[in-house]
């Protein structure tokens, strides 16, 4: 957690100068926001998509690679030696870096993994931005997960994690649960 919170503290501190990139894509838009026929808890779906119809907020704008998780990430030796697929870098609130990571995190090893990564960030980037704001950019990495997070599924089954596909939308509900009342 900490390799990962620090390389994403320097892909966010990376100087730019006139080449800014694009502006970040939504990953929910309106046409996702549906309860999935696998949820248990509805209403943490609806909460979501209430908190997503409200205004973006307000946010400081930095590089984002955009897709930061473990499988984007090389390892050699136990050490990260790199970060691959920058097809969706852009320019945005770091927070959906962040976002992104923990909830690939949650699916894949649960939410306090999750959790700790985000600390880890926090700590790390002196980071104090709002609840809500963190709150909306981790609904929205979320929601972006739908209709089914099963399509990042596979590639953990081949690399020889035992993750069912139930058990990722429960940890992907999880991880909205813990967003939408703990952070």
């Amino acid at each position: 957690m900490a390799a990962m919170a620090r390389v994403l503290v320097n892909i966010h501190h990376f100087e730019l100068g006139q080449d800014r990139p694009r502006d970040y894509q939504s990953w929910a838009p309106p046409s996702k926001r549906t309860v999935p026929s696998w949820a248990r808890r509805t209403t943490l779906w609806d909460q979501a998509f209430q908190l997503l119809d409200q205004p973006t907020p307000a946010f400081a704008g930095t590089f984002l690679h955009r897709d930061f998780h473990l499988g984007n990430l090389l390892w050699l030796e136990g050490h990260i030696s790199g970060v691959v697929d920058w097809v969706e870098t852009s320019w945005g609130p770091a927070d959906l870096d962040v976002a992104h990571a923990a909830t690939y995190l949650a699916m894949l090893h649960g939410v306090e993994a999750a959790a700790r990564f985000t600390h880890a960030y926090r700590r790390r980037a002196d980071d104090r931005h709002s609840d809500d704001q963190f709150r909306y950019w981790n609904v929205m990495d979320i929601v972006g997960y739908l209709p089914d997070p099963v399509k990042v599924v596979q590639p953990w089954r081949d690399a020889g994690r035992n993750i069912s596909d139930e058990l990722a939308r429960n940890r992907l509900e999880q991880r909205l649960e813990h967003v939408l009342r703990a952070l």
